[in-house]
Formats: structure tokens, C-alpha cells, sequence
């Protein structure tokens, strides 16, 4: 799979393998994490980007319901991008969010202020992989 974002001139390629890893791995955090269960809605605001296709597929994979650019108030999980608008409008969900940087090689989100470094003691024994903050579960690159 090969994909070009003129926007931002990305360009990745990931083999078969390597992309069924990404859909093994984000179906378990699906599972493990956020307590997906067969039938949960997963409501996905994101733009056309290969980790749509990666989250898509792992619903499937968890027998959620992929709900794209669904209602994040009827959903069981919302999953947004980083640009403001979906931020604002995950909140509309009451259960576990989930906000993807979307930039190449696992990088942190866009910003013109730092933000407050996440420490051990805020992850609750989880490590630093995978933190909740306030409602949202950041991830960092593993």
C-alpha cells in the first residue's frame, strides 16, 4: 500500500505485512484499552488517510460497527484527527476518545504552545505507551 498526501507532500509505503500489523495492534488497543466489544459503535473522524483504512479494518476485525464521520454522541468510541473540528466535536462522545497526529514516523501533534509533559505517575502503572488525560488516550510511538 502506498500512500501520497499532496497536502503535505507524505508519501508512505507499507508492506502487507506491516499493514496487518497495524491492524493487529490497533484492533488490540480496540479490545484491551477501550473495552470494544462486537456490536459497539466506533464512530472515526478522519480524514482520507491510511490509518482510516488501519481503524477501519480493525473494527471489522473487533466486530464493531466503523461508523466514518459518524455521530460521536451515538458512538461507544470516537476516534478523531488533529485538526480543531473533529477534536471539538469528539467531545460529543461520553466514552473513551481517541486523537491521532496523523504525521509521518509517529510524530507528536501540531502546536504553537508545548504541551504539559505526561508523566508516569499520570499513566497509572500503564507505562508512557499509552496514557488516559482527561478523557483522551494519547499514544506515543512505539
Amino acid at each position: 500500500m502506498t500512500f501520497y498526501d499532496d497536502a503535505t507532500g507524505e508519501r508512505v509505503e507499507l508492506s502487507v505485512a506491516t499493514f496487518a500489523n497495524w491492524v493487529a495492534k490497533t484492533a488490540n488497543l480496540l479490545q484491551d484499552e477501550l473495552s470494544v466489544e462486537p456490536g459497539d459503535r466506533v464512530a472515526l473522524l478522519l480524514p482520507a488517510h491510511w490509518q482510516t483504512a488501519v481503524w477501519l479494518l480493525a473494527c471489522a476485525s473487533v466486530g464493531a460497527v466503523a461508523d466514518v464521520a459518524g455521530d460521536p454522541a451515538a458512538a461507544d468510541v470516537v476516534v478523531s484527527g488533529p485538526d480543531p473540528e473533529s477534536l471539538s466535536a469528539a467531545r460529543g462522545c461520553s466514552g473513551p476518545r481517541v486523537a491521532l497526529a496523523l504525521r509521518p514516523l509517529g510524530g507528536g501533534f501540531r502546536s504553537r504552545r508545548r504541551a504539559s509533559p505526561i508523566t508516569r505517575s499520570r499513566c497509572r502503572g500503564r507505562g508512557t505507551g499509552s496514557c488516559r488525560t482527561g478523557g483522551w488516550i494519547r499514544r506515543s510511538p512505539r
